[in-house]
């Protein structure tokens, strides 16, 4: 099966149909050259159609043209969506949309893409709307009235003498194509608003008009038909022939001309779209500062350098990798190159000297890595439309929403503020291109410095999200740990929202923390949580190394016991010391006396 790179659009004019629109007359049948001669020239394209009620004599649609657009748009989100869910697919938010208009088909696609770009941002499709004006990639008109149609009068007349005979008619969408009609030159300038954005930045337009004058007149003028953007070309057609092409056409200049324009944008769209969705991420972490969507400056307070000295101070030749699950506190040591679960953070301390960069790497992992693989990856959801979800949609959007701070690096650093800062700063990474998150931080960005609005900042996040889980290490470590501890118990009444603190056990930080968080506090001793797993893995690893070592099997029992009796309920001190002294065994002696 060929991955689908591609959706080609179709929309049809006023009171047609699919059947009518896009087929011609082939002996006995209709051919469709939607279906049977577009698909050579775009194998890796996904050709749809919309057909949408618009008659307006004899048994009409009461329907108004902002109707028309919404449920193109609704049908655009429904496509690119798996059954049950309300969110885009994560492999088909990014693929490219060509649009094809034919008549009033192209002010529908002009009117959706409108609605969708002004969708409030706490709109429930909010997301789902801007993913697919980022991803219209061009648009082919075809004798579509951007300026209205002298046609109409006609139109008009015979809903008037219509009437007097007893048929019923609905002047509504007839009336917004008079030429230069206030309807239609308002849209037109919403329209060239929305190419101004950055959103539709580089959108490819052409414009097909009509050359074929039958005896009442062109229906299209060639005035209204070209909106002096992108480009424009004649075709040997009437209006009625703009948008029909038959076997026998396919080395016709007509289709020649179509088919050339299509591939230009099919050629050219896939960058275009992928440099839209990469301008409006929230994806710069430099020097520990950060930009938003957009460009606008909007600087977190963040530890720049998250580095665990502590570790540093412990061990000072290390040169593995650990991986810390967070998930049975108390953790517990996976010897893997990547943690293949999300929740587990990952820690590169391979440098000599013990500092750990940690939080550019809990920062990646929190993505996931996204946007190195999601970019190869695009467009590969070939599941289908009625399928609940997909390998790719699963692992985008169902990782745990993990945010982690330590306190012990960097403590000048480390006071409420920056606690705050930090943790938004590695939501937005998790969520970088949902622009929903991203405009309620931007509303907020000139009052950085307030601890208040940060705390209700990221409850306002949180509540977007749904579900976050944050991990406060190190607590004992900060000189400011009241002031953090007092700021966090004010997630008490956000039920979205769990924290996990890690510290020392100390008296009066205990009381503390009673006083902050009350019955919400559940207290756990992980000395006696993790105690007996930690002596049995003591036990197992050194039984194993000595094994191997003769001279050293009579140290064995007072190294087991030396490193139990040290270990103080902590997995990671252990498996530190374990590894530089199975390293450097010489050093085993000194150790064991101690």
């Amino acid at each position: 099966m060929l991955t689908v790179y591609y959706s080609i659009v179709a929309v049809q004019g006023l009171a047609s149909s699919y059947e009518w629109t896009w087929s011609v007359p082939d002996g006995n049948r209709r051919y469709y050259w939607l279906r049977e001669l577009l698909p050579q020239d775009v194998p890796r394209a996904r050709i749809l159609t919309f057909e949408y009620d618009s008659r307006w004599y004899q048994n009409p649609d009461n329907v108004n043209l902002q109707e028309c657009g919404k449920r193109l748009l609704s049908c655009l989100v429904t496509d690119r969506t798996h059954r049950g869910h309300i969110r885009i697919c994560g492999g088909r938010r990014k693929r490219p949309i060509i649009f094809i208009g034919h008549s009033f088909g192209g002010i529908v696609i002009k009117q959706a893409l409108i609605l969708a770009a002004a969708t409030h941002h706490e709109h429930p499709d909010y997301a789902n709307h801007q993913d697919i004006v980022t991803a219209t990639a061009g648009i082919i008109f075809l004798a579509t009235p951007h300026r209205g149609s002298a046609f109409t009068t006609l139109a008009l007349l015979k809903m008037k003498i219509g009437r007097l005979w007893g048929v019923s008619t609905y002047p509504e969408l007839v009336t917004v194509l008079k030429l230069n009609a206030n309807a239609l030159s308002t849209l037109q300038e919403h329209f060239q608003n929305l190419l101004r954005q950055s959103v539709m930045a580089n959108l490819q337009v052409f414009c097909f008009y009509e050359t074929k004058e039958p005896a009442t007149g062109l229906v299209v003028e060639k005035t209204s038909a070209c909106i002096g953007i992108g480009g424009e070309e004649s075709l040997e057609a009437n209006h009625i022939e703009m948008n029909k092409f038959g076997l026998k056409d396919r080395n016709h200049r007509n289709y020649l001309l179509f088919r050339q324009e299509l591939l230009t944008m099919y050629q050219r769209g896939l960058g275009i779209v992928q440099n839209r969705f990469a301008s409006l991420q929230y994806n710069n972490i430099n020097s520990g500062t950060c930009k938003p969507l957009n460009n606008h400056g909007l600087t977190l307070p963040i530890k720049r350098r998250t580095a665990l000295e502590v570790l540093g101070s412990t061990c000072r030749k290390i040169r593995h990798t650990v991986h810390v699950s967070v998930d049975p506190p108390g953790g517990r040591i996976a010897q893997m190159e990547r943690p293949q679960n999300r929740s587990k953070l990952f820690l590169d301390i391979r440098k000599s000297s013990g500092v750990l960069k940690m939080y550019l790497q809990v920062s990646n992992e929190l993505r996931g890595g996204r946007s190195d693989w999601l970019a190869n990856a695009l467009g590969k959801c070939n599941q289908r439309l009625d399928a609940s979800t997909c390998d790719l949609d699963e692992s985008l959007f169902h990782t745990p929403n993990v945010l982690y701070f330590f306190c012990g690096a960097e403590e000048k650093r480390s006071g409420a503020l920056v606690v705050l800062g930090t943790l938004i700063h590695q939501l937005l990474i998790k969520f970088d291109e949902d622009r929903r998150l991203i405009r309620i931080v931007e509303e907020t960005a000139s009052q950085f410095t307030e601890s208040s609005v940060l705390l209700e900042l990221f409850a306002r996040l949180a509540i977007v999200v749904n579900s976050i889980r944050i991990i406060i290490d190190g607590l004992d470590e900060s000189p400011v740990w009241e002031r953090i501890s007092r700021s966090l118990s004010t997630f008490q009444s956000t039920k979205v929202i769990r924290i996990l603190i890690l510290s020392q056990s100390d008296e009066q930080m205990g009381t503390n923390l009673a006083s902050c968080f009350g019955s919400a506090l559940l207290s756990l001793d992980m000395v006696a949580y993790s105690q007996a797993d930690i002596y049995s893995f003591v036990e197992q690893k050194v039984t194993e190394f000595v094994e191997s070592r003769s001279s050293l099997k009579g140290m064995k029992n007072e190294i087991i016991e030396n490193l139990q009796s040290r270990s103080d309920g902590m997995f990671q001190w252990v498996s530190l010391i374990m590894q530089d002294l199975f390293s450097h065994a010489k050093h085993i002696a000194e150790f064991s006396r101690g």
